[in-house]
């Protein structure tokens, strides 16, 4: 029932999404971290030696602790220009920059019927900048990938799309990719020839 926690878990683009928009969005781990705190009362006076982690927890920091940090970050990308993030604007295409004084952008076209030429020409025009592309319940198929390139991208959402196997010339051409949601896609079996390249994957949903 807690307010935080509730707006902790909103999509990132809902307006109460918590941490505002500019903040980097907290992790899994971080999420579960504050849910333990709250359940013990939020108490700010509280020393963890008093009130041990549950063994779960203290499991998923050791294993972030030791998780490399994606490459991807450590590129040298120049900011989006000022014209590319207005055009976005214009097509109601939500952007959100991922950190103050990051270059790196979180793009949701979720639940747009009809995506044209000017949408992924919008796209293109951020490639490099983008880390983050929700697409899911759009009306976009293979034909829509075919060709396209966003080779910084960490997180990926497709689900509840007509995307297929011709997808994954597009998936390998995104070798960072962290998440990946191909939730009630055409996509089968053939994955699997794909997943030894994304060295990065942790998450995948089907």
């Amino acid at each position: 029932s807690s307010l935080m926690l509730q707006r902790i878990h909103l999509p990132i683009h809902d307006e109460h999404h918590m941490p505002p928009s500019g903040k980097p969005p907290l992790s899994a781990v971080e999420m579960q971290l504050i849910r333990w705190w709250i359940a013990g009362g939020a108490d700010f006076h509280a020393l963890v030696r008093d009130n041990p982690m549950p063994k779960d927890l203290v499991a998923s920091l050791a294993e972030t602790s030791s998780q490399a940090i994606n490459p991807v970050f450590h590129l040298q990308v120049p900011n989006a220009t000022a014209g590319s993030l207005l055009t976005l604007q214009s097509l109601k295409i939500k952007v959100q920059q991922l950190g103050q004084a990051q270059p790196w952008l979180a793009v949701s076209l979720a639940g747009q019927d009809i995506l044209t030429s000017a949408h992924w020409k919008a796209l293109e025009a951020i490639k490099e900048q983008l880390t983050d592309l929700d697409l899911s319940h759009t009306a976009i198929t293979d034909k829509d990938l075919s060709g396209k390139n966003f080779p910084h991208l960490v997180r990926l959402n497709l689900s509840h799309t007509q995307t297929g196997s011709a997808a994954l010339p597009f998936l390998r051409k995104s070798p960072y990719l962290e998440s990946l949601n191909l939730t009630n896609t055409l996509v089968g079996n053939e994955l699997q020839e794909l997943l030894p390249h994304l060295n990065h994957l942790q998450k995948i949903f089907l």
